[in-house]
């Protein structure tokens, strides 16, 4: 892929970012899902930088990012035996539960709700930053509210600049992110977001013993779940078949396509083939929309993966991207 143009380099230390992060400053951190805008939850003034920054509506929860397994009940009540069943299964790792939030837990984090979102990241800098703060970190996406999330450190440069410092953590293993669960009912639980811990993974942890939900209408507000999310600035479209890219390809003068089947190559004057593979196609997909929003092309087409259940968490994603100029897809959970 080609490098994206980025301005000059605000990349830190650990060190520096852990004075940074106490002082009451936001800094951008790497996990394995995407990178964050990271600050001390405990540091309301901090926190609301994060909401200036993305441009983030307040109302808006935040995830919570601990570094130990044991920091849960210091955090949330009322937490199901079945949370730790999975938590000792999946973390570290990009699974998010939504529990009833402690005292601990300020309502400038969670929107002003009763539940807060906690996980504990797979990144070793990640986890040593915040075991160095010594208090959890807030830390949604590093990108302006609704856009396409960063997955590398010259992500977060392209969006702020020198505005936010950046803690360098490489390209970020899964990409997108990660699956939440609403965790609040004992005796079962509801995938609030799908992510790359699918359905099928929960279920085969805690076998037949709790019923895994689907979202409905009534669900909990939580990150990444508003209709248009995840969001190019270049109209964007998903096609399922010739016909369908036909038509869409004939409204539009130029066009970049992100497609799977080496069929439409010849089809786009700008474009790149992702792999037909969910886990290696997670990884790159936002840095693909990255690309075409810099591309010389007019809109941007996306080739809809399969419609199949390892493949829910993409869609999921593509669908949001796409939500001003497609029709709902319907998900497999």
């Amino acid at each position: 892929m080609s490098q994206l143009v980025v301005s000059k380099n605000p990349l830190i230390p650990l060190d520096e970012a852990v004075c940074l992060i106490k002082a009451g400053s936001v800094v951008a951190i790497p996990t394995e899902t995407v990178y964050g805008l990271a600050a001390d939850i405990s540091q309301q003034s901090a926190v609301k930088q994060i909401f200036s920054l993305k441009g983030r509506p307040e109302n808006h929860p935040l995830i919570i990012h601990i570094s130990a397994i044991t920091q849960l009940e210091t955090y949330a009540i009322h937490i199901p035996d079945y949370v730790y069943l999975l938590a000792n299964h999946f973390w570290p790792g990009p699974l998010t539960f939504v529990l009833y939030k402690s005292e601990r837990v300020g309502d400038w984090v969670t929107g002003g709700q009763d539940t807060v979102g906690i996980r504990m990241p797979n990144h070793p800098t990640a986890l040593a930053l915040i075991e160095r703060v010594g208090s959890p970190l807030a830390a949604p996406s590093a990108n302006q509210f609704g856009k396409i999330s960063p997955t590398h450190p010259e992500h977060v440069m392209a969006e702020f600049g020198d505005k936010v410092s950046i803690l360098d953590g490489g390209m970020c293993d899964v990409g997108i992110e990660s699956t939440i669960i609403d965790a609040t009912c004992h005796d079962a639980c509801t995938i609030l977001r799908p992510g790359m811990v699918s359905k099928e993974a929960i279920q085969a942890v805690l076998r037949n013993n709790i019923a895994i939900n689907a979202p409905g209408t009534q669900s909990r507000k939580v990150s990444g779940t508003l209709k248009s999310h995840y969001s190019p600035n270049k109209p964007a479209f998903l096609f399922e078949d010739i016909n369908d890219f036909a038509t869409i390809q004939d409204e539009h003068e130029t066009t970049f396509g992100i497609y799977i089947s080496p069929e439409y190559q010849s089809r786009f004057s700008q474009g790149v083939q992702l792999p037909n593979n969910p886990l290696e196609y997670a990884k790159i997909i936002y840095e693909s929309l990255r690309l075409a929003d810099q591309a010389t092309t007019r809109a941007i087409l996306i080739e809809c993966p399969p419609k199949t259940k390892e493949w829910t968490a993409i869609l999921d994603r593509l669908e949001r991207s796409c939500a001003e100029n497609h029709s709902q897809i319907d998900l497999i959970y």
